[in-house]
């Protein structure tokens, strides 16, 4: 199975070519195309990266025969591998805050492009709804209800050497056996600013990488730096985990403790709405 474009992976080309023909055997013609999303899909992998994966079908598709397709698919891959299969409108409803993404931040590895038949969402439903997913996240961490989630949200750990924000929650993102993670501690951040990036400055954010430019680009406040650093440091230097050396321990405790008085101002920004008209 060839191919139309690469992730840089051998090993993720393998995994990704043996999905088509999956679907190709046992669907056949019935998926207008294959797309890989998030770090694949720009080519900023780290070791803990999920290889994303979206296989778009045509309209009356069997969806509970490809469910299990991707069900197959998921459970032999070697790596971590979010697949949703569903058409070109199930996607835009139920994934309504990834639709700026895979629009403008997915690659097209097999069939025909169908991502000129999508409509941006308005700017205001994109921001609430990351809005959401950052609150969510943040309640996840915290192990509380999101009801709970308001701008007087204490450090979910305080005691912590990290205050908490190296828990590893979220198990289906994990190794078996997972304590610690920066993971959802980049997830937090990600959202959020994403959210403000929408709601404060008008842009959608279609990759990870691009979140902390457009941020300095479109808000540029005292956050700029620390949403640059989430990204850099935990992401790209540890690959979401957590550092042995001593300095590097201070450095991310460092980064953990400015970290609760960002959620706070982003939930303040939620609940205050845009500084200026948005469509």
């Amino acid at each position: 199975m060839n191919l139309r474009a690469t992730t840089g992976s051998v090993q993720v080309d393998d995994i990704i070519a043996d999905v088509v023909s999956a679907f190709a055997r046992a669907m056949s013609g019935e998926v207008r195309g294959f797309y890989v999303a998030g770090s694949y899909a720009d080519g900023t992998p780290v070791p803990g990266s999920d290889i994303d994966l979206v296989a778009v079908l045509r309209r009356k598709s069997d969806g509970e025969l490809a469910q299990r397709v991707a069900e197959a698919c998921i459970a032999r891959s070697p790596i971590r591998l979010d697949l949703v299969a569903l058409t070109t409108e199930a996607l835009a409803e139920q994934f309504m805050p990834l639709v700026p993404a895979f629009k403008m931040g997915t690659l097209l590895v097999a069939g025909e492009d169908v991502r000129g038949e999508f409509l941006l969402p308005p700017l205001r439903a994109y921001a609430a709804a990351w809005a959401d997913r950052a609150r969510r996240f943040m309640a996840r961490i915290r192990r509380i209800e999101v009801e709970g989630v308001r701008p007087s949200l204490r450090y979910p750990d305080p005691a912590g050497e990290f205050f908490g924000y190296d828990r590893a929650t979220i198990v289906e993102w994990y190794p078996p056996n997972t304590t610690q993670s920066t993971k959802e501690l980049v997830a937090i951040v990600g959202s959020a600013a994403t959210s403000l990036v929408a709601l404060r400055g008008g842009a959608y954010v279609a990759t990870k990488r691009k979140c902390a430019p457009l941020y300095a680009d479109h808000i540029g406040d005292e956050w700029t730096e620390l949403v640059s650093d989430v990204h850099v440091f935990c992401r790209e230097r540890l690959g979401y985990g957590i550092p042995e050396k001593a300095d590097e321990r201070r450095t991310l405790r460092a980064i953990c403790t400015r970290v609760l008085a960002f959620e706070r101002h982003a939930l303040l920004a939620f609940e205050g709405g845009p500084d200026r008209p948005t469509p």
